[in-house]
């Protein structure tokens, strides 16, 4: 078990540097960063002093070593536009990001993984076909698209739920289920399909033969095994909800990490769409890497295959 922890552990620095280049050399693919940055009236001599002010006219190799040591010091570099440590926005649109990623993540769970068993468990019934159509509609509507549906035909039309800020949780409903249905979707099918699969294991069919009673196989056989799966995938989930929330944040003007990272693309601050993408990357790694071990903690088969 040790070996394997030390090995994803090293995967994971491994796949940091690899963030770390890429996010580096993302504004210097077309040659000159300063010609992103800067506005494009700008005369030659505003360029030159530009460039000498934020060191592009070192050489590359140079510009990468300092850039590593300020990320070793915790140095995100600042924003153009705020004028401000990039860390420091960073971290004020932190909570706001997690409070709507977390929120959708147990949306998900507590919506997806019930109807899932009950469709795994009784097939071609009301239960299963409800599912299969909420799973259809989740993966087949976009979710930007779907959060203006529910701005236009629900919000507008009710006044009750807020359609933009910040303001106790009835403002996080709609946001919450147009950035949770594709999820729910996945998770439904994947629970419903795991639990098909689990009902035809031989520990089943034995459990059957010794008499044991429908409820008990279903919920001390079927139910814990078809959990385990669905732990990773609850992890990715997550990761995507880091990192795929910037049109429903622009949609409904909450104030996180994706309304953040829209308003510097669109306001050529790339340093500060650096620091966003590396923040949301590296979150994104450490979730998975938690996420494998805790699979491998709660599963004997894996921590035996790993010694």
């Amino acid at each position: 078990m040790f070996r394997y922890f030390a090995r994803r552990i090293i995967q994971s620095v491994f796949l940091i540097l690899g963030v770390v280049f890429i996010v580096f050399f993302m504004i210097r693919i077309n040659g000159d960063p300063v010609s992103l940055m800067i506005s494009r009236d700008a005369t030659m001599e505003q360029r030159e002093a530009f460039r000498k002010a934020h060191g592009f006219d070192r050489p590359v190799s140079v510009q990468f070593a300092d850039y590593l040591v300020r990320l070793s010091q915790g140095d995100l570099g600042n924003s153009l536009q705020y004028r401000l440590p990039a860390s420091a926005l960073i971290q004020q649109r932190l909570i706001p990001t997690f409070e709507l990623a977390f929120s959708t993540l147990i949306f998900i769970a507590v919506f997806s993984i019930p109807l899932g068993i009950l469709a795994g468990l009784y097939p071609n019934t009301p239960f299963d076909l409800i599912a299969r159509f909420i799973a259809l509609l989740g993966q087949t509507l976009p979710s930007f698209w779907l959060a203006m549906l529910l701005i236009f035909f629900v919000a507008v039309p009710i006044d009750i739920l807020p359609t933009f800020g910040r303001d106790g949780f009835a403002s996080l409903i709609l946001p919450m289920i147009a950035l949770g249905l594709g999820g729910v979707g996945q998770m439904l099918r994947l629970t419903r399909a795991t639990v098909l699969e689990v009902r035809h294991e031989n520990y089943i069919r034995t459990a059957n033969a010794k008499g044991v009673s429908p409820r008990n196989i279903a919920t001390r056989h079927i139910l814990l095994n078809a959990a385990l799966p669905l732990i990773s995938v609850l992890g990715i989930q997550f990761t995507y909800l880091l990192g795929g929330s910037v049109y429903i944040e622009t949609i409904f003007s909450w104030p996180g990490l994706g309304t953040l990272l829209e308003g510097a693309i669109n306001n050529r601050d790339f340093p500060l769409v650096q620091a966003i993408t590396f923040i949301i990357a590296l979150f994104a790694i450490s979730i998975n890497l938690l996420t494998d071990l805790i699979y491998m903690l709660l599963d004997p088969r894996i921590r035996e295959a790993t010694g």
